[in-house]
């Protein structure tokens, strides 16, 4: 099965790209950045990200 490329609806959008910890499910997105300020960011509390000091939106 071919998987569409995803390209970014705006030239300010960046790629995101994550999945699950077993890396059985990946994912990429373009959207605008997370980074400017006006998303609340918060500290995950799962195991793994606790263990490594990871940060969700």
């Amino acid at each position: 099965m071919s998987q569409a490329t995803p390209k970014p609806s705006s030239p300010d959008d960046k790629e995101y790209v994550g999945g699950c910890h077993c890396k059985k499910f990946r994912y990429k997105f373009y959207w605008r950045s997370f980074d400017d300020g006006t998303h609340a960011v918060s500290d995950c509390n799962c195991s793994i990200c606790v263990m490594k000091g990871l940060l969700y939106v």
